[in-house]
């Protein structure tokens, strides 16, 4: 039966063919598919604005000198992301707006360090706790992100950063919860430094999941980053992510 949906799937008619077959979600599922589409929603576009904004950084020979920036903290600001680079302090030592559109705006250099925000600092001392905890296994280096959880607590997504054409490479993604200035969890999203292929003519990618019960917030940030949509095999089922969305297709025999 999996084969079956999965092969409807690549034929791109898996929604509209399982759509009145497709079993129900508990509300439990319901709830934490909301909350990955939300944060994985949130993080794919953290990174359409870090990436941005750090290629027009580079492009000044003053930037790519500067030895003071030891990161980059994100701050929502009405529909814009604006990347600010830091030090150790932590300042601001260089900011760039990215639009709703992902469109970056020049690079803002500061020739007096800038304070940061209360979030912004709290993130930048989350990262600095977060960030030297993992070295880079399944790729040469990874992109620091990090998303407010509640009760002052961060969570730092560290994911692999790819040249590779038509490749996403979802091993080797991470997440440390920080909390009070200490690691408070942490986890890894995959056993293996597996990565998906997306080469043309691709219709779909598909991973399994053993650890987790329903697609996760990284789950959904591959898949819009892939721009493919993506099927998750879980414990508990069979799941489509389209658009950053998640549904459930299939149940395992006997549940």
């Amino acid at each position: 039966m999996h084969r079956f949906l999965f092969a409807l799937a690549l034929a791109g008619a898996c929604a509209s063919a399982c759509a009145q077959d497709a079993p129900t979600p508990t509300e439990q599922e319901t709830d934490a598919l909301a909350t990955a589409a939300t944060r994985g929603v949130a993080l794919w576009r953290l990174d359409r604005a870090a990436v941005a904004a750090e290629v027009v950084a580079n492009d000044t020979r003053k930037f790519r000198k500067d030895e003071r920036v030891t990161g980059f903290t994100t701050r929502q600001d009405g529909d814009a992301i604006v990347v600010s680079w830091v030090d150790t302090t932590p300042v601001a030592l260089y900011r760039v707006r990215v639009g709703a559109d992902g469109v970056a705006g020049e690079l803002e250099t500061l020739e007096t360090p800038a304070a940061l925000t209360p979030d912004e600092a709290a993130q930048a001392r989350a990262l600095a706790v977060a960030v030297p905890l993992v070295q880079p296994t399944c790729t040469e280096s990874y992109r620091s992100l990090a998303l407010p959880s509640g009760d002052a607590r961060w969570s730092v997504y560290l994911l692999p950063v790819t040249t590779k054409e038509a490749v996403v490479p979802f091993g080797g993604s991470y997440r440390i919860d920080v909390a009070d200035g200490a690691v408070a969890s942490q986890r890894a999203y995959a056993k293996t430094c597996i990565t998906l292929d997306t080469k043309p003519g691709t219709v779909a990618t598909m991973v399994t999941s053993e650890g987790d019960a329903t697609p996760t917030d990284v789950h959904v940030f591959w898949q819009l980053w892939s721009k493919t949509p993506m099927y998750v095999h879980t414990p508990r089922g069979l799941w489509a992510i389209q658009e950053g969305h998640a549904a459930l297709l299939e149940r395992p025999k006997g549940q």
